[in-house]
Parts: C-alpha cells; structure tokens; sequence
C-alpha cells in the first residue's frame, strides 16, 4: 500500500519531466482517509487582517509583498498561485526551509500553512489568520472564514490516502476502504483528528478515484499556468 499526500500523485507528474511512475496509472484508490487545509497566514503585524483586505493592498501595490513556501512546486507554493490567480494579485515568492516559522518572525509576509502547523501558531499568536483554503471553516479555526467565502469557487485543498498497486483486485481495495472507514469513523479517532486540524472521510475506492482525476487535473492546470518546473 502507499500512504501518499495528494501532491504526489497529482502535482509530482506536471512538474517533473521523468517520473518512475505515473498519478493514474501505476495505482488504483482505495480510500482517502483525511482532507486538510491549509491557513492563509500572514505575519503578526500585517496589514490587512481579512482576504479581502489582502486583495485590495496587494492591488494597490503590485509585487510589494511576499509569501513563503516549502520550495518551488511544493502544495502550499501551488495553492498559493491558484489564489493569485483567481484574484489577479501579484507576489513574490521566496521558498523557506520553514515557511510557517518564517511568517512568525516576520521574515515573509505571508504563507499558505498546513492546517496542523498553522492552528498551534494562531492560537499562541505567531500569525495572523487570513483564510483557510478548504471550502468550509475549520473545525478547529471556526473563527478564520474559508478564503472561498470572499473568493467565490476558490478551493486549495489536499488529502491523504490509501492506493494499491495497479492490478489489485476490487474486492480487495474495497474491503481495506470499508475497515478503514470503520475506523475514522470511531468518535475518538474522529476527535483526535479534528483537534489538530484534519477531517477523516474514509470515502469508496470510487468516489477516491473522482477526487484523484479531478485533483489531477486541476493541480496540472494551476502548475501549467504558473510554469512550475522542477527539471
């Protein structure tokens, strides 16, 4: 089995040339067990303190401010470039070996942090919550607005999950996907998970499979735009 995060089989194939295997075909889905945001975090002393105040300074002043990432074609580089593409706003992007932490001591103005990274950094206040990248609100942020709520259709999202090897036999795949559900769905598993930011979906092999072709092409679609190569 293979316990990958979505950027691996849905990003790795459009920003590398030559991969040993490919997002489609070389695995079959078998559950996606958790989905994850991530916290538009901006340094404490920002500026703007909602998305919509983000936008119209970083209008007013194109390419004055920056954002952090984990490296170039890194998840949280890409969903950054699909909110600037989505709402026209110019940025420079500076990769950080710890692009939450250089938020915090105000090295960048701002970064797109994972969603179990960036709640124990509000909460001490490290960072200055802008938007969470998930459709909804966090259940551990209910304060912080989704960025979808001022930027209609905007959704920066990404999952773990279970894949098998191309081949596997159905009946297999689906029965891995039922126990597993099983267990994400158990109350203190489900509270474990939330408290730090996840949501347990513990989906079928079907519906995972949806959600891997449609992420793969809209991860493609945003790399392209951006021209992220990494070879």
């Amino acid at each position: 089995m293979l316990y990958p995060v979505n950027s691996v089989i849905c990003a790795n194939p459009h920003l590398y040339s030559k991969l040993p295997y490919d997002g489609l075909k070389s695995f079959v889905p078998v559950t996606m067990t958790v989905r994850f945001g991530y916290v538009l975090l901006a340094r404490p002393d920002f500026p703007a303190n909602d998305v919509a105040g983000l936008i119209a300074a970083a209008k007013a002043q194109p390419g004055k401010f920056n954002f952090g990432s984990a490296g170039v074609g890194a998840g949280n580089h890409i969903v950054m470039e699909m909110l600037l593409d989505a709402t026209g706003m110019r940025m420079v992007h500076v990769p950080h070996r710890d692009s939450a932490m250089s938020v915090a001591t105000g090295e960048s103005d701002l970064s797109m942090v994972p969603a179990t990274t960036a709640v124990p950094l509000v909460t001490s206040g490290k960072g200055k919550p802008l938007g969470v990248s998930l459709p909804t609100r966090l259940a551990a942020l209910p304060q912080v607005p989704a960025i979808a709520e001022t930027v209609p259709g905007y959704s920066g999202d990404a999952w773990h999950g279970l894949l098998a090897p191309a081949g596997t036999p159905a009946d297999i795949t689906e029965r891995v996907a039922a126990e597993t559900a099983k267990i994400l769905a158990m109350p203190d598993v489900q509270k474990r998970l939330t408290d730090i930011g996840l949501t347990p979906v513990g989906n079928t092999p079907a519906q995972f499979a949806t959600t891997v072709k449609s992420d793969f092409d809209r991860w493609g679609a945003s790399i392209r735009k951006a021209n992220i190569k990494l070879d």
